[in-house]
């Protein structure tokens, strides 16, 4: 069982926050069980976080719905994205950037943090830091991932329109 994001934790201290807590939720298991994560425990984070199901775990590839979007991220998007697959187009461009940290999540079992930035037609772009967190129904299954993330300009007025996914760097756990 991995604890960690080998040496590659979260930089941002909200996601350092959404980490830890994470690992107090384990319970001896190799990821958290869905149920074991309470929203009232973190109601700082949920503006900030995902909840993101994985549709065919056993399969190769996986394919991922968006089961809960919070408020901070609906307004960086534009949209809640709740509901839809992350390849579903109309949400974001780009977003299937977001399918290696969500892959390798999934494959190991364990965290997988990733930084990049979003940008829109206008020039405009802000800095984000992802954190992707499995949870499983027991065993080491991996059922559903708890994203967080963070962004540098967090009181930017984001612009109209799909902002584009790009991811500089990825570490796995």
């Amino acid at each position: 069982m991995q604890d960690g994001l080998s040496g590659h934790g979260p930089a941002s201290g909200r996601l350092a926050a959404l980490h830890s807590y994470w690992l107090t939720k384990r319970a001896g298991e190799a990821v958290p069980l869905r149920g074991a994560i309470d929203p009232t425990e973190i109601p700082n984070l949920l503006p900030h976080i995902m909840l993101i199901d994985v549709e065919q775990p056993d399969q190769a590839p996986p394919r991922f719905r968006f089961r809960l979007t919070g408020t901070g991220l609906v307004d960086v998007f534009g949209q809640d994205p709740t509901g839809r697959y992350l390849d579903e187009p109309g949400w974001c461009r780009d977003a299937d950037a977001l399918l290696v940290p969500l892959r390798q999540a999934v494959a190991l079992a364990a965290p997988v943090a990733s930084a990049g930035r979003l940008a829109w037609d206008n020039g405009a772009s802000v800095d984000i830091e992802w954190l992707f967190l499995p949870l499983g129904a027991g065993g080491a299954a991996v059922t559903i991932i708890l994203a967080g993330a963070d962004f540098s300009s967090p009181s930017l007025q984001y612009p109209a329109g799909e902002p584009r996914i790009e991811l500089t760097t990825a570490a796995e756990g």
